[in-house]
């Protein structure tokens, strides 16, 4: 905002997700920040009908954000221990993200994989 002070304005309590969308339908002025997919994906009505925020002329989308063009792009990394068990579920489930067919089931989720 180059600067500028955010005006006053009264905040709202928001239970889930999908009440930021509900607001902003009861407000022409708010705005709101949530993850691209759960806008497209998930929530869906109301959210087609909200206008995204294109930052320096760049609007979310699966080519702005798969080719990294898209500023605000969040990373979720998966670690465990060196020591864990193998056959504990933590173990495979890391195993399974390294997968085709999670990568798979993360694109349907509606996520980019790197």
């Amino acid at each position: 905002m180059d600067g500028l002070e955010p005006a006053d304005l009264p905040e709202a309590a928001i239970g889930g997700m999908i009440w930021v969308f509900w607001e902003i339908e009861e407000n022409e002025n708010g705005i709101c920040y949530s993850f691209n997919t759960y806008k497209d994906m998930q929530a869906r009505k109301p959210c087609n009908e909200v206008p995204v925020l294109a930052i320096n002329g760049i609007s979310p989308n699966e080519n702005t954000i798969k080719n990294r063009i898209y500023p605000f792009i969040s990373e979720v990394h998966v670690a465990i221990r060196s020591d864990l068990d193998r056959n504990s579920m933590a173990y495979k489930l890391y195993e399974w993200l390294q997968s085709e067919n999670a990568k798979h089931t993360i694109t349907e989720c509606g996520f980019i994989p790197k």
